[in-house]
């Protein structure tokens, strides 16, 4: 598969990548808003990338794939462990949660 042709994983991928990735740009620009924002952001951010990784094959080419569609998506931006903080963030809530709280906790 080319780096854009996200048709050939079927089932109006394509279509529902694109909208993956638009959502995921909002996280962006939430981000991009500022403090208050931030948070809320990030994890929408990082949610949209666990459903898109989702519809890759895991290890090899799936990976490479997966790197193709952020880039040709734009959502490269945020380094690789941003983006990564971001997917575990919006796969675990609550040890995320956790983990305000105690940042918050620290900084008193």
């Amino acid at each position: 598969m080319s780096a854009t042709d996200f048709a050939a994983l079927g089932h109006n991928s394509t279509r529902e990548l694109d909208l993956i990735a638009g959502t995921a740009r909002r996280g962006l620009e939430l981000v991009a808003a500022g403090e208050g924002k931030a948070i809320e952001g990030w994890q929408l951010f990082g949610g949209s990338l666990n459903i898109g990784r989702s519809l890759f094959e895991k290890g090899g080419q799936g990976d490479k794939d997966f790197g193709a569609w952020k880039v040709a998506s734009q959502l490269g931006t945020p380094s690789r462990n941003d983006a990564a903080a971001a997917m575990w963030a919006a796969r675990e809530p609550e040890q995320f949660g956790q983990w305000v709280l105690l940042s918050q906790l620290a900084t008193v």
